[in-house]
């Protein structure tokens, strides 16, 4: 039962959404490193669901890697504004587990898409007492 309930999600995600890949590189107010940011996703429409992975660009044991999802909407056409919330992991050691901690997040990114569907983006996010602000590109399948 549950391989064929796995097998009808992935056939109605592929006839209905866009699978979209997301990097940025990013600055945060309370980081010491800079971050860079993956998010693989499914763009239903104006709906984007995204999951999301910011590691720290170290090679310090105790740096701030974030792992999460998140959801939003686009208002817009070629250009517009998505806001979306999440919810992350924030994984700091794992020699000491009480410092890795769950915490909300949130961002808003103001995007410019492309003739091809791909699109450019500067996002402002708010993770676990931090302000992160980037830059990326988006890529649509």
């Amino acid at each position: 039962m549950k391989k064929i309930f796995i097998t009808s999600l992935a056939i109605l995600l592929s006839a209905c959404a866009f699978a979209q890949f997301s990097t940025e590189m990013a600055l945060g107010t309370d980081m010491k490193y800079p971050v860079f940011t993956m998010n693989v996703g499914y763009q239903f429409d104006r709906i984007e669901i995204n999951a999301e992975m910011l590691p720290a660009i170290t090679r310090a044991a105790t740096s701030n890697t974030y792992l999460g999802a998140k959801a939003g909407y686009y208002f817009g056409d070629e250009t517009g504004i998505l806001p979306s919330v999440g919810y992350y992991f924030d994984f700091i050691s794992a020699d000491n587990p009480e410092l890795n901690k769950w915490c909300p997040g949130a961002d808003v990114k103001f995007i410019h898409y492309l003739p091809n569907c791909n699109a450019w983006y500067a996002d402002a996010g708010y993770i676990n007492k931090e302000v992160i602000v980037s830059l990326g590109m988006h890529v649509t399948f």
